[in-house]
């Protein structure tokens, strides 16, 4: 992440004690939040919460006495998944923080921003902020020690909020795995199941050291082998359990898209206050069979960049009030303005014991594309636009442009680059010497 830019595809990023995660930067952007937040005329208190990480207090502690410089008051709530960030936000419409690197490894942190709506800071908010933060880099950063409004309370409000909306569950004796990942959904996950009167079986609940690693939403072998062996349906959630992906009792995955299709089923069939029309926003890593299968049910499809802000966006600019994205956000508006993995996971219990069917179930009719994606590590991020990887791109590009598609972006949160191959082709082998072209690109570059 360069310095011209602090911002990736969801809020600010890096490995915990490098820029601009060390310690001296963290207070600086304290600092910074403090300014805005005067400048906007907002409340002068900030929620904070954060995931599992070792370093995520350390972020903390750093990110108060930065605030404090500038009066602001920083209510800690402890360990927290970011959609709780997002619903206090907006529950008590003042400007809240999530300390998380969400589906990262353990030695990257992160900010998550949040409006007094509970929106994420726009594309408009987090340029302003960084004007604010490089104007402030140049003042005597403050040492002392700051205590924390202690408010690990609030927490029960998003408790109570989320029972409250399936409390009128049809009782059923399903029981689900449950992979925590180590990370913020193990204060939440459990007892919202418990008081739902859900049966489930959690893994992976007591370490975050090693939040992400071989397990949870990215990692959806460890559920999917599990399931397999016990034939019980599974749930995986990220570090910061904003996204969620499924498993059935055969061991097949369910990502974001299957998970789409499923909801899009019942919305067909069952008309809810959730979601009130038939407009749905899916990424450009969206499958293409979800995209027809969708339009099959009578959905309005509109395709927007990576990223749950970008869908977000999309979804407002269109009047869609569901989106989500292959990795496992899902956006219900109407609840939340951000994706919330445990929301989602809940809608989709309902939907399978409201029509006393499991979701293998639903997905018989469904048969995906192929697509392989290559991630491959870059030493910096040269546009796309630019030679000798436009001419790289348009040559492949060509080579497919019957049958399927190829989708390159940048990782905004790792110094990675994503490949996406798709359609009856030899997805493997393409997407293999695209990689391999792209890499010696980037070597030549070096020299």
């Amino acid at each position: 992440m360069n310095e011209d830019r602090l911002f990736g595809t969801d809020g600010i990023r890096g490995i915990y004690g490098k820029y601009p995660l060390d310690p001296e930067t963290v207070t600086i952007l304290g600092i910074s939040v403090g300014e805005f937040i005067k400048n906007k005329k907002l409340k002068q208190e900030v929620i904070i919460g954060g995931d599992t990480r070792p370093s995520t207090y350390n972020v903390f502690r750093n990110l108060a006495i930065g605030l404090k410089y500038n009066g602001i008051e920083s209510l800690w709530i402890g360990t927290a998944p970011t959609p709780v960030l997002s619903y206090l936000a907006k529950l008590l419409q003042t400007t809240s923080i999530a300390i998380s690197a969400s589906h990262n490894p353990p030695e990257y942190n992160g900010l998550k921003f949040f409006k007094p709506n509970g929106e994420k800071w726009d594309d408009i908010w987090e340029k302003n902020f960084e004007s604010t933060f490089y104007e402030t880099k140049t003042k005597k950063i403050p040492t002392a020690s700051y205590n924390p409004l202690l408010k690990e309370q609030l927490v029960e409000k998003y408790i109570g909020e989320i029972i409250k909306q399936f409390v009128n569950l049809k009782e059923n004796t399903t029981k689900y795995l449950i992979d925590l990942a180590n990370g913020a959904a193990v204060v939440t996950v459990p007892r919202v199941l418990q008081q739902l009167q859900i049966d489930y079986e959690a893994y992976n609940y007591s370490d975050g050291s090693k939040i992400n690693v071989a397990c949870g939403a990215t990692n959806p072998n460890f559920i999917a082998t599990l399931s397999k062996t016990r034939q019980l349906q599974a749930i995986a959630f990220d570090g910061d359990a904003d996204r969620v992906i499924l498993s059935t009792e055969k061991g097949k995955v369910i990502d974001g898209d299957l998970a789409i299709y499923i909801i899009a089923k019942w919305l067909s069939n069952s008309p809810t206050n959730l979601v009130t029309n038939k407009k749905i926003v899916i990424t450009q890593m969206s499958n293409l069979a979800l995209e027809e299968n969708l339009k099959r049910l009578g959905f309005e499809v509109v395709r927007s960049q990576v990223g749950d802000q970008e869908v977000y966006s999309t979804m407002k600019k269109v009047g869609a009030e569901i989106g989500g994205e292959q990795a496992g956000h899902i956006i219900f508006s109407k609840y939340l303005p951000t994706g919330d993995g445990l929301f989602t996971a809940l809608v989709l219990h309902k939907i399978a014991t409201t029509f006393s069917r499991r979701w293998s179930e639903f997905t018989e009719d469904y048969s995906p594309k192929p697509q392989k994606l290559i991630n491959i590590k870059v030493p910096t991020k040269i546009p796309l636009t630019n030679d000798p990887f436009a001419s790289i791109l348009s040559r492949y590009r060509k080579m497919v442009e019957n049958n399927g598609r190829i989708y390159v972006r940048y990782s905004g949160t790792e110094p990675l680059m994503r490949i996406l191959v798709e359609g009856e082709l030899e997805v493997d082998k393409i997407a293999k010497d695209l990689a391999l072209e792209l890499t010696n690109c980037f070597r030549e570059v070096a020299k």
